[in-house]
């Protein structure tokens, strides 16, 4: 949500400063979505890898995975 928020892939908190600024919420709807489409993703996630979940969760490979699937690097 928030890459597309900003249209950026954030790697620090310092990213995060002008979408506080907005003061725009985040609706339920929105946070929803955003679960269902995480969670189907970790799932695939694990079972390409037989990772339990606790590790596919503490993975920065799973976050990895969730943004190559949902926020691609331009030219990938």
């Amino acid at each position: 949500m928030v890459a597309k928020a900003l249209n950026a892939r954030v790697y620090s908190p310092k990213q995060l400063t002008g979408l506080a600024e907005e003061d725009r919420l985040i609706s339920e709807a929105e946070i929803s979505q955003a679960f269902i489409v995480a969670y189907r993703i970790m799932v695939d996630f694990i079972k390409s890898r037989s990772w339990a979940p606790e590790r596919a969760a503490k993975s920065k490979e799973l976050v990895t995975a969730i943004l190559n699937k949902e926020f691609p690097l331009k030219g990938n």
